[in-house]
């Protein structure tokens, strides 16, 4: 029996496995687009990255990117982005859109290291064992926020309360109380953006399209309001929970847009604004604030068997004094807040304390009947001036603070 030889099955054997390898060990190719974008240098930047992947040989297949990586041109690390990234490659080509944030920290750092640009590289390792990973990546360059790429940074919802006249104040708080068939109830959207361009977005309740809104965002400005429509208005004529968001079609925002509620209640609306009438002191007067002799706070009266609560609050910007009307306290703390049954009160020993002389204050007062509001007073300035304070010809105190409410008629 004739023996076969050995040595030529082991080369053949090694032959046919380079052979193997060399063919099966193809590598996809993943771009990513665009190539290049720019970022303004102190504040975190939203951007928007579009992968596209090819691989003639293999079936259908996932290329999976676990984590981003923000690195100097010659590759150190300055930061990650861990979210994962996934391109379903089908027919030979496969496709998928991240949006990331650039964050502040990591342009400051890249600054500090004299860099003006960054890369931001993704490496795609196929599901496919025979196929080798593909890196790719995105120039970033550093430049001042009138330069950058017109992107969204920032948004806040509040709503803007109504008041008598069906105007609108402003109201912090994504969640707020309204009776049935109010009317004037609007929000603002306070965007922060980069660059400029055109803004498109829509405003919507419970899912439905109230509004479209088409902009145009100067460059520079950095921020910009919209305001919701008052015609048509959000609707108050069904109770419940209502959702409320504006929604931006372009530019991609980078962020989860905020959302805000409103709850319409069947309890009737609150007393209007000035029904019931402030006496004294004047508004924005200027009175002593003395432990022996203690400031007096009167109104007319409302009605029999009713109960006042006082209130007396610090004004936080100097802006509100120039219109009340817009000075929203709904969901603050009284610096003084009494009941009383008397159409006055006088400030106590233990709100003396609390009151610093020569800054604004606002006071107001609510009248209830057995726990229905019954009316309302508009709010005052006033002034609490310290017993070495005088008042020049010229209406300063001594501290430089107006005088007017000596002039002035109920």
């Amino acid at each position: 029996m004739n023996r076969i030889p050995l040595m030529p099955k082991y080369f053949t054997a090694i032959f046919l496995l380079l052979l193997f390898l060399c063919t099966s060990a193809s590598a996809i190719t993943v771009t990513a687009s665009p190539q290049a974008i720019n970022v303004a240098q102190g504040m975190s930047n939203p951007i928007q990255i579009f992968y596209q992947a090819t691989q003639i040989d293999a079936p259908t297949f996932s290329a999976i990117s676990s984590q981003g990586r923000f690195e100097t041109p010659e590759g150190a690390l300055l930061g990650t982005a861990n979210s994962t990234v996934t391109i379903t490659v089908v027919n030979t080509r496969g496709s998928a859109t991240e949006s990331v944030v650039v964050p502040a920290g990591i342009l400051r750092q890249a600054l500090e290291m004299n860099l003006n640009r960054m890369v931001f590289r993704r490496t795609f390792t196929p599901t496919i064992m025979d196929l080798l990973a593909d890196t790719s990546e995105v120039q970033l360059r550093i430049v001042p926020p009138s330069a950058a790429q017109f992107s969204l940074t920032r948004m806040e919802l509040a709503f803007n309360q109504p008041v008598p006249g069906d105007t609108t104040r402003p109201s912090s708080g994504g969640r707020i109380t309204v009776p049935r068939n109010t009317r004037g109830l609007t929000a603002t959207a306070n965007l922060s953006y980069t660059g400029g361009g055109i803004l498109r977005g829509q405003w919507k309740v419970d899912g439905q399209i109230l509004d479209v809104v088409t902009r145009q965002l100067t460059v520079g400005a950095r921020e910009v309001r919209i305001t919701s429509p008052v015609t048509p208005g959000f609707p108050t004529y069904a109770t419940g929970l209502h959702r409320v968001e504006f929604e931006v079609l372009n530019p991609d925002p980078g962020f989860i847009s905020p959302v805000i509620f409103y709850y319409v209640s069947d309890e009737p609306p609150g007393p209007p604004l000035g029904s019931l009438r402030l006496t004294a002191p004047f508004d924005r007067q200027h009175i002593h604030l003395l432990a022996d002799a203690l400031p007096e706070f009167t109104w007319e009266p409302a009605r029999n068997s009713v109960v006042y609560h006082f209130q007396i609050y610090g004004l936080e910007t100097p802006a509100g004094l120039q219109d009340l009307s817009r000075v929203d306290f709904s969901g603050k703390k009284p610096l003084v807040a009494a009941l009383t049954k008397e159409p006055s009160y006088r400030i106590s020993i233990f709100d003396f304390d609390r009151i610093l002389p020569g800054i604004p204050y606002i006071w107001q007062v609510k009248a209830y009947d057995a726990g229905t509001g019954v009316a309302a007073s508009l709010s005052r300035v006033v002034y609490f001036t310290a017993p070495d304070q005088t008042v020049s010809p010229s209406g300063q105190t001594k501290e430089g603070i107006p005088q007017t409410g000596d002039t002035e008629k109920p």
